[in-house]
């Protein structure tokens, strides 16, 4: 029976914000996403997951799709999910900011404010360190294909004593190594990938 009372009332709590509010709103205001409009949609960086390509599609009923992990809901799940907050969790901060009744303080509304920000920090770092390697990756293999076409080009042992051609016998080796440290799934190997890029001065953190 409480469960039955206490699932009723959550629902009377979300028709009334419902009543206030609309998914973009809600979406902005608490998890700081920014929409832009393509078509009769709107678009933009899922919150959940990292990606450069924006792929969390709002559509005109309200409803909310990440095209990238999967993830979908109404504004409370998707804000629930990132805040890692339940539903009657989140339905009380939101109704406590719009008038309604609600059992969160001042100081725990705040709380869960700093969390968010500090977790979309994390997240626009770990995207920024993602595009770093990425770019390195794609730069250093354009740099690879340019010292192989260096080497297949020599046609004579005289040819060994041009400086392209001797930059580009020791540079293969140099190349291959961070090659395969920034394309390995371990955080720490790709780090050490990057470093070793800037060392030798074959790449510059891009701004």
């Amino acid at each position: 029976m409480v469960l039955y009372i206490s699932i009723a009332l959550n629902f009377s709590m979300l028709d009334q914000i419902k009543q206030v509010t609309d998914t973009k709103e809600l979406c902005q205001q608490y998890i700081g996403l920014d929409f832009k409009k393509k078509g009769n949609r709107y678009w933009t960086l899922c919150p959940i997951h990292s990606e450069s390509t924006s792929s969390f599609c709002l559509y005109p009923d309200g409803r909310l799709y990440c095209f990238g992990c999967g993830a979908k809901g109404d504004a409370f799940d998707i804000i629930g999910a990132v805040m890692g907050l339940s539903l009657p969790e989140v339905l009380k901060m939101v109704a406590a900011d719009y008038g309604l009744v609600s059992d969160y303080s001042t100081d725990q509304r705040r709380e869960i404010s700093c969390k968010i920000t500090a977790q979309r920090k994390q997240i626009n770092l770990i995207e920024r360190y993602r595009q770093q390697v990425e770019a390195c990756y794609i730069y250093l293999l354009g740099k690879y294909w340019e010292t192989k076409a260096i080497e297949q080009s020599v046609k004579k042992i005289s040819d060994l004593n041009n400086n392209y051609v001797v930059a580009a016998f020791e540079l293969q080796p140099i190349i291959n190594g961070i090659l395969d440290l920034l394309s390995s799934e371990d955080i720490e190997e790709q780090f050490k990938g990057l470093l070793w890029a800037k060392e030798v001065k074959l790449w510059k953190e891009q701004a």
